[in-house]
């Protein structure tokens, strides 16, 4: 379903909006899942439609109208004070053409720069810039894919949050992360890139790379390009090529870029769960919000024992089953609650 005709672009538009029947969403569930480029599409039509919402416009002041009636308020004011009429209605006079003439000049002013209004916009001073927000959230058991105003591309894994502004102003591109997202970025060599997220920043011109920010811990991996981290804390600079990742603590120390395999740091985007001595605690604080469910450990001791592998998340049964049989532990599942015995 490539916009081959108006009916297919008025279908995604009815998915947007809400409006669709059992049918149109079956078509478009078949056509999403085809490819990923489908589901970009898909995302910046949804971001333009939000953007571009039905708004009530004001009618435009008449400039003819406006003018004749000027003309005609000086004529009257000619003729009065010639015929010995106070001077201050004159002054009357033109106080009302100023009032005029600027509303002129800021309706036209308005209708240039208008901007659609989101109630999930924030105002926030920035290098001494406004910036409104949007705010981008994927909750447990989500993952979110979209495009940003430049063009980027940023996937967002479970249990995390993006800010970014609607339009990107000035000399630089600046978003907030919380959470994990893998970041495709648009090349632009006079506009950098920035991720704020912890107490770290991640600056690019066009790359693509994946930073993971959980406890207090974060994780920086470049996929493609070069990345630079800097610490705000400790204000250490580190320069991340392909396959480089770095650390930061929550007290901003940075590691040195050490080379890692990505498949590891990576699977997610495939929807698997990769673990690499990973201690059962946080395997399953991931395996919460990959299925949105609670875990509970019976035993403190088992929350330490380690793993590694990559598993299908397709079967939560299965991967707790492989759990259980590798580290021999009796793991249950009651509903939406997991039990580590």
């Amino acid at each position: 379903m490539k916009y081959k005709n108006n009916t297919d672009l008025e279908l995604l538009i009815r998915i947007i909006e809400g409006k669709a029947n059992p049918s149109d969403k079956k078509l478009f569930d078949g056509w999403l899942n085809q490819s990923e480029k489908n589901i970009l599409e898909y995302e910046t039509l949804k971001s333009l439609w939000k953007k571009t919402g039905s708004y009530e416009t004001p009618e435009p002041p008449n400039p003819d109208f406006m003018w004749n009636s000027i003309l005609f308020q000086i004529n009257r004011s000619y003729y009065q004070i010639k015929n010995g009429f106070d001077f201050t209605y004159v002054v009357k006079i033109a106080a009302v053409i100023l009032v005029v003439i600027s509303g002129v000049i800021f309706y036209n002013h308005i209708k240039e720069s208008s901007s659609s209004v989101n109630t999930n916009k924030q105002i926030s001073d920035l290098n001494s810039e406004i910036i409104v927000n949007d705010k981008l959230i994927a909750h447990n058991g989500e993952k979110i894919t979209c495009v940003l105003p430049d063009s980027s591309v940023v996937h967002l894994n479970s249990e995390s949050r993006l800010d970014y502004p609607e339009y990107f102003s000035g000399s630089n591109r600046i978003v907030n992360l919380i959470g994990e997202a893998y970041f495709s970025v648009k090349h632009d060599k006079n506009r950098p890139f920035i991720v704020k997220t912890g107490n770290s920043q991640v600056t690019v011109t066009g790359t693509e790379f994946n930073i993971r920010n959980r406890n207090n811990n974060t994780k920086i991996v470049v996929a493609k390009g070069s990345v630079n981290v800097l610490s705000f804390n400790t204000r250490k600079q580190e320069n991340l090529k392909k396959g480089d990742m770095v650390q930061l603590d929550d007290s901003g120390n940075i590691t040195q870029p050490i080379q890692v395999d990505l498949k590891y740091y990576l699977a997610w985007r495939e929807n698997k769960l990769a673990f690499k001595k990973t201690p059962l605690k946080e395997v399953m604080a991931e395996i919460e919000r990959t299925y949105n469910v609670k875990s509970e450990f019976l035993k403190k001791s088992s929350e330490n024992r380690t793993i590694t592998g990559i598993f299908e998340t397709d079967s939560l049964e299965r991967v707790l089953s492989v759990l259980s049989l590798t580290l021999d532990l009796n793991i249950s599942q009651k509903g939406t609650k997991i039990i580590i015995h």
